[in-house]
């Protein structure tokens, strides 16, 4: 356990002997938080390597009472013996007093240490204060280091005025690329209306004009751009079949899922063999047979 002992111990009435002065001392050392010292006088011999007959003479000294001592609790004495059957474990007179006096004193001097601190603290705080004071002040008119700071003030102020006229112009052309990265459905449907001038004279026929809007519709949603140039080659081959092969392969186009316009085989065939009547009832008859056939060796 640990104990702070007051130097004024050495001017109390036990320091005459110093025996019992010595046995007091490892008293505090060996007392509980209570103050209470639970072991024998030969453990105590033995804890402290002191000679059993000092430890012994010292706990009569200190059980005794002395009408010298600055207390006058028990009558000056400074142990007490607790269980007199025993014969030993004692209490220490006035051991909360002191440990509480303890307590207090290490307070004081934690708060001098910590006044002591604060002081060297603001002193030096001060120092760089007195230091960098006259920095701080402003210069004299005819001084060159004013011109100087406003020479660099000015300086700033116009490169920021420049930074934000550079961000000003490129503000708008950012928004220009963004628009021209994001297109809307409005502006698909125009460039595909814009398509339809492409139709030739020959396949001006509502039957094609309604299979071409469906292509389209395709092709936008298989999202697979139809461009002027495509348009106008495929436009090209359909007026090439003629009206009927025509509306039969965008139909058979749009139906299989294709990106290209293509003939059903029935068509093609008839078309190498040089058949020069279409009919293209016969086509879509021959047409939904493929496609029931296909459907069986899926199945």
């Amino acid at each position: 356990m640990y104990a702070k002992i007051f130097s004024q111990i050495f001017d109390s009435s036990i320091a005459e002997d110093w025996q019992v002065r010595h046995v007091f001392e490892d008293f505090l050392k060996l007392a509980d938080i209570e103050g209470i010292v639970d072991m024998t006088a030969e453990a105590i011999a033995r804890r402290t390597n002191t000679p059993l007959e000092i430890v012994q003479h010292g706990i009569e000294k200190l059980c005794a009472p002395d009408p010298s001592s600055r207390s006058k609790k028990e009558n000056g004495a400074r142990l007490v013996l607790l269980d007199k059957k025993r014969g030993w474990c004692w209490q220490i007179v006035n051991y909360a007093k002191y440990r509480k006096t303890t307590d207090d004193e290490t307070r004081r001097e934690q708060n001098k240490l910590r006044q002591r601190r604060c002081r060297h603290t603001k002193a030096a705080q001060g120092s760089i204060n007195t230091i960098l004071k006259p920095l701080s002040q402003p210069c004299h008119a005819d001084s060159p280091m004013k011109n100087v700071t406003h020479g660099h003030a000015r300086s700033r102020q116009e490169e920021g005025e420049g930074e934000e006229d550079t961000e000003q112009q490129q503000q708008p052309e950012k928004q220009r690329s963004i628009k021209k990265k994001t297109s809307t459905p409005a502006d698909t449907t125009s460039r595909y209306s814009s398509l339809d001038r492409l139709i030739p004279a020959v396949l001006d026929d509502p039957r094609f004009l309604e299979a071409w809007a469906a292509w389209k519709k395709h092709r936008t949603e298989k999202r697979c751009s139809l461009t002027v140039s495509c348009a106008s080659s495929q436009l090209k081959h359909c007026a090439e079949m003629g009206i009927e092969r025509a509306i039969a392969a965008v139909n058979f186009s749009t139906m299989q899922g294709y990106t290209g316009i293509f003939e059903p085989k029935a068509a093609a065939t008839a078309s190498s063999n040089g058949a020069e009547n279409w009919n293209p009832d016969e086509a879509a008859d021959i047409l939904c047979d493929q496609i029931k056939s296909q459907k069986r060796k899926v199945i």
